[in-house]
């Protein structure tokens, strides 16, 4: 939820409205205190000067200092943990030597491509690939060269589909 506050409405709009809502928060808890002090009595006269000052020091002024300090670490904890999310995804679903999409990645991807897809405008299509006889390539050049082999066969499929938005 916070991640998405901050996305909507920026780092200083999300922690003008966590102040809003401290500030709110806190007013509820000194009038249900005040209510418990004065038992919920609230025709007994009781010292206007007393209850402001207890009243605005405690849900005004107090949440107003600490929720931007506290707010401002925590937005950028919640920034931080987003970037290492979209990090972490990009690890999980991607082949690290070829960048291409894993099998996770694929299935992913394509099941997004399935629920986007609408049936009477849009086209999709799979090209499945095969390097053959790829181990003879390994075991007689080394897997250093097998490993080239496949970053230029990557970087060939990569450069030449993407001009049609694939890959």
């Amino acid at each position: 939820r916070s991640t998405k506050l901050i996305r909507r409405f920026g780092s200083v709009g999300a922690m003008a409205i966590l102040t809003i809502v401290s500030v709110s928060m806190s007013v509820a808890v000194v009038c249900i205190v005040m209510g418990l002090v004065l038992g919920f009595d609230f025709a007994r006269p009781v010292s206007l000067g007393l209850f402001w000052t207890f009243a605005v020091s405690f849900s005004v002024v107090i949440p107003t200092l600490v929720t931007p300090i506290i707010g401002a670490s925590m937005i950028k904890v919640l920034t931080n943990l987003d970037q290492l999310s979209a990090e972490l995804a990009y690890i999980a679903e991607t082949d690290q030597l070829t960048h291409l999409l894993n099998r996770r990645g694929f299935e992913a991807a394509s099941q997004k491509l399935l629920r986007e897809l609408k049936p009477d405008q849009s086209q999709a299509a799979l090209l499945l690939c095969d390097i053959d006889h790829f181990k003879n390539l390994n075991d007689k050049f080394g897997h250093e060269f097998g490993d080239a082999s496949l970053q230029a066969a990557a970087r060939t499929l990569r450069d030449t589909l993407e001009r049609y938005g694939a890959v």
